[in-house]
Formats: structure tokens, C-alpha cells, sequence
């Protein structure tokens, strides 16, 4: 694979990650009935807000396609999140998912940056700045279980 191509397979893996992240946020909020348990998913959603537009505006600077997350997926991982909580919203459920999809992306990231020592620097502490961030995410959660 040649470097641009790993630089924008990264780049738009740090996008779709937050992105998802984003939207499953969205759909489990309706669920929560416990206010910490809000305020931390609240609070980690702006977190993923904060690097979204920070790789958007990268992207689009630098003249990367964005490749947007697909109506498709958009509602499968809503009927998933829907069906995942129609017989237990409990927090301990909910959390449960926050971290299963959090860990999900870590690995994802983690394999990218592994395989593409050679990116540009930039991306990869967009990409090394997600991780941690999910990583803090993830003992966040763990707390709620």
C-alpha cells in the first residue's frame, strides 16, 4: 500500500471511529435514566465531538476524502442499540455497550497505527489521541458497571 493511501485509510479511520462513536452516543442517550451516568456519556460525546471537527477540518485542509459513515450502517447500529436495550436499559447494560464499542475502536486504531509507522505525524497523533482518549473513556465507564 502506498503512503497516501495509508495516511488516508488512518485519517479516515480516526473520522469514522469518532463519528460512530457520535452517533451510538446519540441513540443510548434516550435510554439513560441515571444523571451520572448522562453527564459522563455527555461528556465523552463532546470529547469525541472536539476531535471530529479537529480531523474534519485536517481532512479537509489537506485535501482528504471524507467517507462518510453510511445511511446503511446509520441505522443498523441504531436497531442494534435498540434492540441491545429494549429489555435491559440498565445503567450496568448501557455501559456495558459504551465499553464493548469503545474497545472495538481501540483495537481498530491501535492495528492502523501499528501498521503505518511510515504516516504523516499529524495523523498519527490524531489517530494516538483518539486511542488515549478512548482508553480514558473505558476506565471512565468501568465505574458504572
Amino acid at each position: 500500500m502506498r503512503k497516501e493511501n495509508n495516511d488516508s485509510t488512518l485519517i479516515n479511520e480516526v473520522y469514522r471511529n469518532a463519528k460512530t462513536a457520535i452517533l451510538s452516543i446519540d441513540a443510548i442517550m434516550e435510554e439513560i435514566n441515571d444523571m451520572d451516568f448522562f453527564t459522563e456519556i455527555k461528556s465523552e460525546r463532546d470529547g469525541y465531538n472536539d476531535i471530529l471537527d479537529e480531523v474534519t477540518a485536517f481532512m479537509q485542509n489537506n485535501g482528504y476524502a471524507i467517507n462518510e459513515v453510511s445511511a446503511f450502517k446509520k441505522t443498523g447500529m441504531n436497531l442494534g442499540i435498540k434492540m441491545n436495550t429494549a429489555f435491559d436499559n440498565s445503567t450496568t447494560h448501557l455501559a456495558e455497550l459504551m465499553i464493548k464499542g469503545t474497545l472495538m475502536g481501540i483495537c481498530e486504531l491501535t492495528r492502523l497505527i501499528n501498521g503505518n509507522k511510515t504516516s504523516n505525524e499529524t495523523i498519527l497523533n490524531l489517530a494516538t489521541k483518539l486511542v488515549d482518549l478512548e482508553e480514558n473513556y473505558e476506565a471512565r465507564l468501568k465505574k458504572f458497571l
